[in-house]
């Protein structure tokens, strides 16, 4: 079976420390959650309450190295990621059921950068399941019997690179994360 500690020490290298970037659309983010998609998340009242200690200029990222090291102090944060991970990405693609470990790592990184729908659909038509968004208990048992298990992580990175395509042509103002989208979808 996939081990979530080893998808999520691979995905939470991607998803850097804090950011606030006013082209991004999650708007600021820590770890890569982002504050506008996820406004309840525990850990926002911890940095928060720290805010007082941050730069003035908060959306320049010669900034956020300063942020990360105020917030990096605070142990609770840490576990709070963690949590946040495994209960909103990790068991929604039924990753302990799983028996790939790079299937579940492409899976994981995928649903944590986009949703758990884009991924849960793409992995469906592949290996012939109903594409309907969810992955339960059926679609991981299609996924560990599927007959190519070694083909699974790079048909999901090409229809990953799809999609993030597909996103910059619908919003040309994406274009300033398709580089970084691409290379991490080639590599998660």
């Amino acid at each position: 079976m996939a081990q979530f500690e080893v998808a999520h020490a691979r995905t939470s290298s991607n998803e850097g420390g804090y950011a606030n970037n006013i082209k991004d659309r999650g708007g600021e983010t820590f770890h890569g959650i982002a504050r506008k998609y996820w406004p309840k998340w525990t850990g926002w009242v911890l940095i928060d309450a720290q805010r007082s200690k941050f730069p003035k200029e908060i959306h320049s990222s010669k900034n956020w190295k300063h942020v990360d090291k105020i917030l990096n102090e605070i142990p609770r944060l840490k576990e709070l990621v963690r949590s946040f991970y495994k209960a909103n990405f990790w068991d929604d693609i039924e990753g302990d059921r799983i028996n790939s470990q790079e299937v579940a790592n492409t899976l994981y990184d995928w649903a944590v950068n986009s949703g758990e729908g884009s991924p849960a659909k793409a992995i469906q038509r592949i290996i012939g399941a109903t594409a309907d968004g969810d992955i339960g208990p059926a679609t991981a048992l299609k996924i560990n019997t599927y007959p190519d298990q070694l083909s699974l992580p790079g048909m999901l990175r090409e229809k990953r690179v799809q999609l993030v395509r597909d996103i910059v042509k619908n919003d040309p103002s994406q274009i300033v994360f398709l580089k970084n989208w691409v290379e991490r979808a080639k590599y998660a």
